[in-house]
């Protein structure tokens, strides 16, 4: 009967989720499990379209080279990826290791070593002659999304040396035509974006009509769909933002120099990354704070200020009086005091592998030092330590004894989440309330207010007393603070906390993501709320 039942719970868990895929969605992933082994094996063989390439032209060389980098010694061919390293013979690379995990071996797929200072020209050419000697058995290379970030990768790092190789050349159009068979409808969002942009340098490279008429379809659809009106794009995670917003950047590089089409497709391009810089004008202030909300982790996009520089070098200017409003974040301030709200729903509802189950956390900064953060992400596998990352318990907003607000699981998936609603939004105060704890009869509302001498965070909390009992609100400290509890005030970075109607404040340790793979020690409060709860933010005295 047990087992019975737990059968029954995950099929239910199944249908919480799967209800919000759309129909392309739901068709693809059946489609593409039946098919894209004989797809690949069709584009293995079908060389028709090919034509030998001409290097591209590149306006400015803007190459972002994220936590990784190579290191060779004769044979021998270290990569340190995301804060793990792993050796190789090259003569016997092994593409489809994964020791360290999947997200480990994508990015050993995606070549952005290929920029690695330590590297010698002649060993780049020496691991791609590696990997296209194995590509055909390498079932992981093959996947859409490390076909995208290598293709775009190749391209560049070929026309900027003027390489000329034609086993380069056939793997690499033989890749794109493995690409064109399986765009990532399955997934759409940033997977999607991906194929788009990788498309497009590879139609410019091979001169294909194919398939730059793909990819100037998916280009207008997708970013008319990711990119809100107030520029973020969807998945509301800065990092993402700025990852989809660099390989725009590089789009409208490349056809400002390669004269081969001549459309409104640049001029689109161009509109669409003038609002992504607004917006990210406006989450980073002015391009010096990052925060590291959802599936943020320093280190894997190109910072605010290597793309600010980038865009200007394109000659593109943006707003930077732009108001957040759709992508859920709003900034209440007070002098030097920051706080970043999140009053927003998981987003796109169809695609939540980069929501978190934090309605209504927030972040506090004192200038540009971070006071309290969330736990930040350390993995992508699908494991406990992921699950806890995206829990409400790891952000600043409430937990409910072990449940979270939205029904994070899986590793990138959500089953039932929290609606918002927003009660008040001006400058001086914001204020929202959810109801992901609907089930257990409890209503959550909070009130970010500036006020004459600091910021207030009020929080409501109506429904079952008993169940109230069981909620925890936690804070959590950046390691670089040093905090001190005296009582129903904290001190911390220069910041004083005045806690009130709080029945038990504890001081205890929580393990914060500095980067993927990388966790140090740091503090946070552990609180226990009543029904009402006042948390007074000022400059210490």
């Amino acid at each position: 009967m047990k087992e019975y039942m737990g059968v029954v719970s995950k099929a239910t868990l199944i249908f919480r989720t799967v209800r919000y895929l759309s129909f392309k969605q739901l068709y693809f992933n059946v489609f593409y499990r039946l098919k894209f082994k004989v797809k690949t094996r069709f584009a293995f063989g079908n060389q028709k379209g090919y034509v030998t390439p001409t290097p591209l032209q590149l306006k400015y060389d803007a190459i972002f080279v994220p936590h990784t980098s190579v290191s060779v010694a004769g044979n021998q061919a270290t990569f340190s990826i995301l804060n793990k390293d792993r050796t190789f013979a090259i003569d016997q690379m092994d593409w489809a290791d994964e020791t360290h995990g999947k997200l480990w071996n994508y990015n050993l797929n995606y070549f952005e070593y290929l920029f690695c200072p330590a590297l010698s020209h002649e060993q780049c050419l020496q691991l791609i002659t590696a990997y296209c000697q194995s590509l055909s058995v390498n079932e992981g290379g093959l996947e859409p999304y490390p076909i995208s970030l290598r293709g775009i990768n190749w391209i560049k790092y070929l026309s900027l040396k003027e390489v000329q190789h034609e086993t380069f050349n056939r793997s690499l159009y033989f890749q794109y035509k493995v690409l064109m068979a399986s765009l990532e409808y399955h997934l759409l969002a940033n997977h999607l974006l991906e194929n788009a942009f990788s498309l497009l340098f590879g139609s410019y490279y091979f001169r294909s009509d194919t398939f730059y008429n793909r990819a100037k379809q998916l280009l207008q659809e997708e970013l008319n769909e990711q990119i809100l009106a107030d520029g973020a794009h969807y998945e509301r995670s800065p990092m993402y933002h700025q990852i989809i917003l660099y390989r725009l950047l590089d789009a409208i590089n490349l056809l400002d120099a390669n004269s081969w089409k001549n459309d409104n497709l640049y001029g689109f391009l161009q509109r669409k990354a003038k609002q992504m810089l607004s917006f990210l004008h406006q989450v980073t202030l002015g391009g010096t704070v990052y925060p590291c909300v959802k599936d943020s982790a320093p280190g894997v996009a190109p910072t605010a200020i290597h793309l600010f520089s980038y865009a200007k070098i394109l000659g593109l200017t943006w707003n930077t009086n732009n108001h957040m409003k759709q992508s859920g974040y709003r900034w209440i301030r007070h002098q030097d005091l920051h706080v970043l709200a999140d009053i927003g729903e998981v987003s796109p509802s169809y695609q939540p592998g980069h929501a978190h189950a934090d309605e209504l956390s927030f972040l506090l900064w004192s200038g540009h030092s971070p006071i309290l953060v969330d736990t930040g992400i350390s993995t992508y596998e699908k494991n406990q330590r992921r699950q806890q990352e995206r829990s409400s318990s790891s952000h600043n907003c409430l937990a409910l004894d072990g449940i979270n607000s939205s029904e994070v699981w899986g590793g990138f998936r959500v089953g039932s989440r929290a609606n918002i609603k927003i009660l008040a939004d001006t400058e001086n105060e914001v204020s929202a309330s959810h109801d992901g704890f609907r089930k257990q009869g409890l209503l959550t509302s909070r009130l970010w207010k500036k006020e004459k001498e600091g910021l207030i965070i009020y929080d409501l909390h109506k429904g079952n007393e008993n169940d109230l009992q069981k909620a925890i609100l936690n804070l959590h400290f950046h390691p670089d603070i040093e905090v001190v509890v005296e009582g129903a005030l904290v001190r911390a970075g220069g910041v004083e906390l005045h806690l009130s109607g709080f029945r038990e404040i504890s001081l205890e340790s929580f393990k914060f993501a500095t980067q993927f793979n990388s966790l140090v020690k740091s503090k946070r409060l552990s609180l226990k709320p009543s029904t009402k709860t006042r948390i007074f933010v000022k400059n210490a005295s």
